[in-house]
């Protein structure tokens, strides 16, 4: 089981125990605000740089994924789904290894992503005074957008 102590005052570093919750294990001792596991791959965004962070599963070999600043994630079949928030939290993948780097809308505020079967959904509205506090859907290349 992977899992975070969460703190308001931080860090949040990511561990590691059993399924009986024994054996606890740091795996990652960075401020972390989302990680996902795909594979024997951790990939995780830092409060401090906002940046995508990718190590093994027992927190060895960490590398910078995107120098993008990002707000949400999601892993899936090869790609890391993220609002770029150095593009206005607007929805991009790139590859598991940091090749292939695509903007997918230029919808803003993304907040949260989903995915499934071959639908990305995700919802914007980053503050109560959001323009369009909506959810979308759209297939995995961006193409299909539509409001749900």
């Amino acid at each position: 089981i992977y899992y975070q102590k969460a703190s308001a005052m931080g860090p949040n570093p990511i561990y590691r125990a059993t399924m009986d919750g024994t054996e606890e294990t740091l795996i990652v001792d960075d401020d972390v605000k989302f990680f996902s596991i795909s594979d024997i791959k951790l990939f995780y965004i830092t409060y401090n740089t906002g940046k995508i962070y990718t190590t093994n599963i027992d927190g060895t070999g960490k590398r910078e994924v995107t120098s993008d600043a990002a707000g949400a994630l999601n892993v899936h079949n090869g790609w890391i789904y993220y609002s770029n928030k150095t593009d206005g939290y607007k929805l991009y993948k790139v590859k598991l290894d940091g090749t292939i780097r695509t903007k997918l809308t230029d919808k803003d505020e993304v907040s949260a992503i989903t995915i499934v079967g071959d639908w990305v959904f995700f919802s914007r509205g980053l503050s109560v005074m959001s323009m369009d506090p909506s959810v979308y859907m759209m297939k995995q290349d961006g193409s299909e957008l539509q409001k749900i």
